[in-house]
């Protein structure tokens, strides 16, 4: 779709003469495109279009106007981020003791969610439902660290056993930020978040994750509501609140996938949510933590 500016721009320049040539009108339109999509947009916080493209498509390509911090310590990390805590104890029980028994329907055994449980890493605003029935399907935190695991690989199920792979084991002896780094990228690349609800569109939220970790990062010095990044969120990309056909769906979606999981999950946000109340529920004051001001760059 040509925007108005775009649109306009055209039409002043094939106007301004009548002895166009295809071939000099073709490098003229050329010129006030790229001029276009090297330009800040209030809407993009300052990124052009063209910083989007890589932001939003490689995320982690050298051009990538937002980097990520690879020179972190993996002390600072267990310490700050729930979801590494977790996973490196399930890797390291299992490199330890040996490959894990599953249950009949692949999960794990309800002995050991307990003692997962009983660590008290992190858990969600699901835990009293968990509390009254443990098990690895009504503990979402749980679900997204296994098959974030899976899908980084450094995991992985065999017939009924689940394993840690060579890339695994070789990861949980790394003292930096390489076991952290792969998680992240499983987690934001190749796991779908809309797999864990019912909103109608599956990239809401995770699309430009990149982007809005740098803005969390940008205001989160302060309290803010969670209203405030989901209204930056929607402004930037407002084709989620035409596909959810409702501002408020719209909201509620980004706010439970990226603030509620995504965020909640790697440490990256600390709030005032203490009593299990869902976010959109509440919409609490947020900040963002000395990981996610450490890690995005």
């Amino acid at each position: 779709m040509i925007n108005n500016e775009l649109k306009e721009r055209m039409e002043a320049l094939i106007n301004s003469r009548e002895d166009w040539t295809v071939d000099e009108l073709n490098q003229e339109l050329e010129k006030i495109v790229n001029e276009m999509n090297k330009k800040p947009l209030d809407n993009f916080e300052g990124f052009s279009p063209a910083d989007m493209h890589y932001i939003l498509y490689t995320p982690f390509h050298e051009k990538c106007p937002i980097g990520i911090n690879t020179d972190i310590s993996k002390d600072f990390l267990l310490q700050h981020s729930p979801l590494l805590k977790l996973a490196v104890y399930i890797m390291e029980k299992i490199s330890a003791e040996g490959p894990m028994p599953l249950t009949s329907k692949g999960n794990l055994k309800v002995s050991f969610i307990k003692e997962l449980y009983n660590l008290g890493i992190y858990y969600g605003y699901d835990r009293d439902s968990f509390e009254k029935r443990p098990y690895q399907g009504n503990w979402d935190f749980l679900k997204v660290v296994m098959l974030t695991c899976i899908i980084a690989g450094v995991l992985k199920k065999i017939k009924g056993i689940l394993d840690i792979t060579k890339k695994g084991n070789a990861l949980l002896t790394d003292n930096g930020s390489s076991l952290f780094k792969v998680l992240f990228i499983a987690n934001t690349i190749k796991l779908n978040w809309g797999y864990f609800d019912f909103f109608k569109n599956d990239d809401c939220g995770q699309l430009g994750f990149l982007w809005t970790l740098w803005i969390l990062k940008k205001y989160g010095f302060t309290p803010k509501p969670a209203s405030f990044y989901a209204q930056k969120y929607l402004t930037a990309f407002p084709i989620f609140i035409n596909q959810q056909n409702n501002m408020h769906f719209s909201d509620v979606c980004f706010t439970v996938r990226f603030m509620a999981r995504f965020c909640s999950y790697f440490g990256f946000i600390a709030s005032d949510n203490n009593d299990n109340t869902a976010f959109f529920l509440k919409n609490p004051e947020i900040v963002s933590t000395p990981l996610l001001n450490a890690f995005i760059k």
